[in-house]
């Protein structure tokens, strides 16, 4: 037995804990989410260095070029940015629906907060491989 006031006093403990350890993970899951996008855009990129190369010395406009080498990265940031909000929006759904207290504020669902987060930090992860795409000499490349 413990008076009132202790309760009250270890619960805030607990859900302070609590949303000190979501934030590490939030942190932890957008890190490996940036690792992941500048991964994936360093492997295309070196794969496709003479694509780049020929199509650098036909002439092709900058922005054709920069599409070249993050559409696929690009659309996979898009589409795992919307699988997440709509899983996170159902998931609220359902557990205020069964009256538990949200653990996510409403706004990131409403406002798009973490979407902005996630689709932010993956065009920050693309600017380093697409600096040394543009860099890409034409007649350097296509020689070996």
């Amino acid at each position: 037995p413990m008076p009132l006031s202790a309760v009250e006093s270890y619960d805030d403990n607990v859900l302070r804990w609590y949303a000190l350890g979501v934030q590490v993970m939030i942190t932890i899951l957008i890190g490996m989410a940036a690792s992941g996008t500048y991964a994936l855009l360093s492997f295309t990129l070196r794969e496709r260095v003479q694509e780049i190369a020929v199509r650098s010395a036909l002439g092709s406009p900058r922005g054709a070029v920069l599409w070249t080498i993050g559409r696929r990265a690009l659309m996979q940031i898009g589409v795992g940015a919307l699988i997440g909000m709509v899983v996170t929006a159902t998931f609220y759904h359902l557990s205020t629906r069964s009256g538990w207290v949200p653990v996510v504020p409403p706004v990131l669902m409403t406002r798009g907060a973490g979407v902005t987060v996630i689709v932010g930090v993956g065009l920050l992860a693309f600017v380093g491989p697409m600096r040394r795409g543009m860099a890409i000499e034409p007649a350097r490349a296509l020689q070996g």
